[in-house]
């Protein structure tokens, strides 16, 4: 019988919180199975600190201040390599990916080096090999996965190693750095787990799993992978909703890096519907007229639609734009083109208990439904 292979994903709290470092790698050592390890960039270990992509989208945002944001990201660095006591000379690192971004002026590049040398140090302080993203994760040009990627990710499997891969990125083809949008390293352990037969996905991450509804700390021990993607479309963070459609046919578990005791949620693909879930999100409504010039901008914007509605030949579009990823000028020609932009709230729920439903449709009395299959249901609140 083939082994059971556990791809693991380490989120960027994981990867940033002082002390966790020894964690990981019992997490990692404690199960010889555990052998494809997928590592995001550094994020916040406190609030006033900024995420390593972020500081890289400044990098490339204010091109007049670059060396000042890439000393920042060098210094994140620094500190974690400090932490693992590894040799790694990253001030060569960065100057490599400066000299590399002054040349071609890659967007994508410079914002998945984050990713690219935290995958780096953990192999080192794992003693695992490092293995690119872009020599694995294969895209074509419309940003479909080319089945080519799933052949490598097996061979690379039965080699029975243990590796390193950096997240939320890939490349085209023809070999040019494609970045998945923000949250992608749990794109990457997706894509992993589906290339392997019988694997486990173990997705760690700060929370214990998917709770039963924002106010509560009950988490919901086993869900399907349609209500994981509709809460975690719909603002619920623990995982990214693209993740459903790749691995469905895997066993996902999300874990908490700093309570490995805790049993977390389960994601499988034949259980029914939670009783009971709910996630907000924020994004701006705009009210356009419907016509094919105002589609198109609509299109060239690097968002998520959450909602999209008609009424009387105008158009009514709920947009969730991505930090560092949207054209401005596009933005600015939507705002000009609306008869009106305002900031609303989503509410999206699961649920399958009458009294529960009497109870959300009375608390959103003035919101307008956007949906209702049965037992799913999102509302649309101007936010005060």
């Amino acid at each position: 019988m083939e082994k059971k292979i556990i791809v693991c994903k380490f989120g960027g709290s994981s990867v940033k919180k002082e002390g966790i470092e020894q964690n990981i790698k019992q997490i990692v050592e404690e199960n010889q199975n555990r052998r494809i390890i997928v590592v995001s960039a550094p994020g916040k270990a406190q609030k006033k600190d900024k995420k390593v992509t972020d500081l890289l989208i400044s990098a490339f945002l204010e091109q007049n201040k670059f060396d000042f944001w890439m000393n920042e990201v060098q210094s994140v660095f620094e500190d974690l390599i400090f932490r693992l006591k590894v040799d790694f000379d990253v001030e060569c690192e960065i100057r490599k990916i400066k000299r590399h971004f002054r040349l071609f002026k890659s967007k994508s590049y410079l914002f998945s080096r984050g990713e690219y040398l935290s995958a780096k140090i953990f192999a080192k302080y794992l003693d695992a090999k490092f293995v690119d993203a872009a020599k694995l994760i294969k895209f074509y040009s419309n940003g479909k996965i080319n089945p080519k990627t799933y052949d490598k990710i097996r061979k690379l499997g039965k080699r029975g190693e243990r590796v390193v891969i950096p997240g939320f990125y890939g490349s085209t083809i023809f070999g040019k750095i494609k970045v998945m949008s923000r949250g992608g390293s749990d794109i990457t352990g997706a894509i992993c787990a589906r290339a392997l037969t019988n694997s486990v996905y173990e997705n760690w991450t700060d929370v214990d799993g998917f709770f039963e509804d924002n106010e509560s700390a009950i988490v919901i021990e086993k869900m399907n992978y349609d209500d994981m993607k509709f809460l975690s479309f719909f603002g619920s963070s623990v995982v990214h909703s693209k993740c459903a459609n790749i691995c469905e046919e895997s066993k996902t578990i999300l874990k908490n890096t700093f309570n490995r005791s805790a049993m977390g949620t389960t994601i499988c693909k034949n259980v029914d519907s939670v009783s009971f879930g709910h996630a907000t999100r924020s994004c701006v409504e705009f009210c356009l007229q419907n016509t094919k010039q105002n589609q198109k901008i609509i299109k060239k914007l690097k968002g998520e639609i959450l909602f999209r509605q008609v009424v009387l030949g105008k158009l009514f579009i709920g947009i969730v734009f991505s930090k560092g990823y949207s054209s401005e000028r596009n933005e600015k020609k939507l705002q000009k083109a609306a008869f009106c932009v305002r900031n609303v709230d989503v509410d999206a729920y699961i649920l399958q208990k009458s009294n529960q439903i009497q109870a959300i449709k009375k608390k959103h009395e003035h919101a307008h439904i956007i949906l209702n299959d049965g037992n799913r249901w999102v509302f649309v609140e101007e936010k005060v």
